[in-house]
């Protein structure tokens, strides 16, 4: 009976206890409806609301009071910009950027106009009006060449190269009245020569004697060649044949010629080092 009697009282207790949280509960949802109904805002902390959403006198004040929270630095100058605030996103200072004047107009390029300087026998001469005409030419450059002049007529006796045959021949031929040599390098070594003439008919004159005396003589034609220098010039300068007869000097203004050729790049340059 006394078990019975406490569980009683434990159920009356667990059931005013339910009672008074749905009580509790009917309550607090009829203050929301009416909250709802009505036209007053709903209060918000400051920390609860972005700062985008502030007015700028708030913004201020609100990023004020988070640099003085505990474990934000204050920051000064050039970083104020760079503390992160929630709701407002970072900009980047603008840099000051200078106004770029328009490109300038390009001058076409000049007009050129190549000559050929020669014939200059020597380098010198050649290296000295390469220089007299340098300040009035873009490039410059020296060229050797060479031309073929009239060949000498080399007059020898064939034999078969030994000393003691040579030096016979050469006896025999002193005894004739002729003076001879012998020939000890180059395509002719060995033989023994009579002498080199500029002229042909001499040099034929002398074999025609020596094969009627019952020699073995041959004529050898050995070419000659003479070395000359060009220099090729490529310059704006439209009055240059002009300048180039002023820089001459002497002999040089009647010897040195000037010819006009199609420009091609050349290979040594103006003031090159």
């Amino acid at each position: 009976m006394r078990w019975f009697v406490l569980i009683l009282l434990l159920l009356n207790v667990a059931l005013y206890g339910w009672f008074v949280q749905e009580e509790e509960s009917r309550q607090r949802m009829a203050q929301r409806e009416l909250y709802a109904a009505s036209d007053i805002a709903g209060l918000k902390l400051l920390s609860e609301v972005p700062v985008a959403n502030l007015e700028p006198r708030v913004q201020r004040q609100a990023v004020s009071a988070l640099r003085a929270q505990p474990g934000v630095e204050a920051a000064t100058g050039a970083d104020k910009e760079a503390v992160p605030v929630e709701g407002v996103k970072a900009v980047k200072p603008v840099k000051h950027v200078e106004p770029v004047a328009p490109e300038a107009k390009k001058k076409p390029p000049a007009a050129l106009y190549c000559y050929q300087l020669g014939p200059i026998e020597a380098l010198s001469q050649a290296q000295r009006l390469a220089e007299g005409v340098g300040d009035w030419v873009e490039r410059s450059e020296i060229l050797d060449r060479r031309r073929e002049l009239a060949p000498d007529y080399w007059v020898y006796i064939k034999t078969n190269g030994k000393s003691k045959t040579v030096k016979a021949l050469q006896e025999k031929l002193r005894s004739n009245g002729l003076e001879s040599f012998r020939i000890r390098q180059g395509e002719l070594a060995g033989h023994v020569s009579l002498g080199l003439y500029r002229s042909q008919e001499s040099a034929q004159a002398l074999y025609d004697a020596l094969v009627a005396q019952g020699y073995p003589a041959d004529i050898f034609e050995k070419k000659r060649y003479k070395k000359f220098y060009l220099i090729d010039v490529e310059t704006e300068k439209s009055n240059f044949t002009a300048l180039l007869t002023r820089a001459l000097q002497g002999s040089e203004a009647n010897s040195v010629k000037s010819e006009k050729k199609v420009c091609e790049r050349l290979a040594s340059a103006k003031g090159r080092e």
